[in-house]
């Protein structure tokens, strides 16, 4: 019985939201999160007071304070999950595709939590929330395993965007010089840009879902800092071009 543990879900925060909306979403999800957090804990006491007296008015009291954290963690997890799409529609070079797929996600994991609350409206007993958080423990990896693929995607998405654009950048400064120190300039650039993708491929395989995994916030922690190094390098290899272009001039 009150089989309930506290989740703890990723979020992307290294990357800067540009958006009015995000940054409200951002801010309704902390609130809910908060709001989660004093559910939970109230919760713990409700559960251990009523395994001490036993008596009708601990369990009734068990019995709302339960119902109130399962109400309040679905609420949380469906603000995640529309924070982060959220968060795809701000980003640069996610491809569309991408960001419908995301959204259909999110439509099915909400129809599903929309469902799940009302069962947790209807409960009668503590045995019934026992059951139906169950559910939640059964679905809850599925959608962890979902945000945490569309959280790569983000992180990737805004160096790789940048470093789309560079063998046309790279191609076209060639064509104009072929002085010895612009080459060798050149040559170092593209070992610079050509680091991201070593770079992009940890993240990948960082954030790629493994069952049983216990390292989620530690993956993510590594893929942004991967991503912040990996930004430096498309940084550097952007500056020996700009110093070949003012060669030129």
């Amino acid at each position: 019985m009150f089989k309930i543990c506290l989740i703890i879900l990723l979020l992307v925060l290294s990357v800067k939201p540009v958006h009015a909306d995000y940054n409200q979403s951002y801010s309704d999800y902390q609130y809910l999160y908060s709001q989660y957090r004093k559910s939970f804990e109230d919760f713990t006491v409700s559960k251990a007071t009523y395994e001490t007296y036993k008596t009708l008015t601990t369990q009734n009291d068990a019995l709302e304070k339960m119902r109130g954290v399962m109400t309040d963690r679905a609420n949380i997890v469906s603000a995640y999950l529309n924070l982060i799409l959220e968060k795809m529609q701000a980003g640069d070079g996610i491809p569309a595709v991408q960001i419908s797929t995301y959204r259909q996600i999110v439509g099915t994991q909400d129809s599903w939590l929309s469902g799940h609350q009302k069962k947790i409206a209807a409960a009668a007993t503590l045995s019934d929330l026992d059951d139906i958080s169950a559910d939640f423990d059964t679905r809850y990896p599925q959608i962890l395993n979902e945000t945490k693929k569309a959280v790569g995607i983000i992180l990737v998405s805004k160096n790789d965007f940048v470093y789309s654009k560079m063998p046309d950048l790279f191609s076209r400064t060639e064509s104009y010089s072929q002085d010895i120190t612009n080459l060798r300039s050149l040559a170092v650039a593209k070992t610079k840009a050509q680091l991201w993708e070593g770079k992009r491929a940890e993240i990948v395989t960082l954030l790629t879902p493994k069952a049983n995994s216990y390292n989620d916030v530690f993956d993510l922690y590594k893929a942004q800092q991967l991503m912040i190094e990996g930004l430096q390098y498309l940084k550097e290899a952007s500056s020996f071009l700009k110093e070949i272009v003012n060669n030129l001039i």
